[in-house]
């Protein structure tokens, strides 16, 4: 069996805790290569794991989980900090976000931006507002929707 086979089998944990843990200087070759290298050094200490797949596998997401924990703990360091940026890209975190929390995340923002339109708003645009936010139909909807892209770049 050839050392690719070998980490196509075990490339499933890699990509696991790659969705799991975010590192800010790995991307995705450095998860790949971080893993083929444990996963040499896993087989130079014990090869005659390449006979058990299980075994090979508990092995590979312990050694790997350890190093990349590891990994975590140098990157948070107090020694380190001046190293982490200032604030994170949303797509450099992205895959490890759910997307449960991002649909919070969005509908917290969009709750927000609704109150605050809305107290620039009359009486009777904050009824054709409601109308629109629920999809009904109404004469003057097209207006009131232009009239909305207005004021929202001049307020956003």
């Amino acid at each position: 069996m050839t050392f690719e086979e070998i980490y196509r089998q075990v490339r499933p944990v890699v990509l696991k805790l790659r969705r799991k843990y975010h590192l800010h200087i790995w991307d995705n070759d450095d998860w790949e290569q971080e893993g083929m290298i444990s996963l040499y050094e896993l087989l130079k200490k014990h090869p005659e794991l390449c006979l058990d797949k299980l075994k090979l596998l508990r092995f590979f997401k312990t050694k790997f989980s350890n190093y990349v924990n590891d990994e975590i703990r140098r990157q948070e360091s107090q020694k380190r900090q001046f190293n982490k940026p200032n604030y994170e890209e949303i797509g450099d975190v992205e895959h490890s976000l759910s997307s449960r929390e991002t649909l919070i995340d969005d509908f917290i923002v969009f709750k927000d931006s609704v109150t605050q339109l809305s107290q620039l708003l009359s009486k009777e645009e904050l009824i054709m507002f409601d109308a629109l936010l629920v999809g009904e139909r109404f004469k003057g909807r097209a207006a009131f929707i232009r009239k909305l892209k207005l004021i929202g770049k001049k307020f956003f």
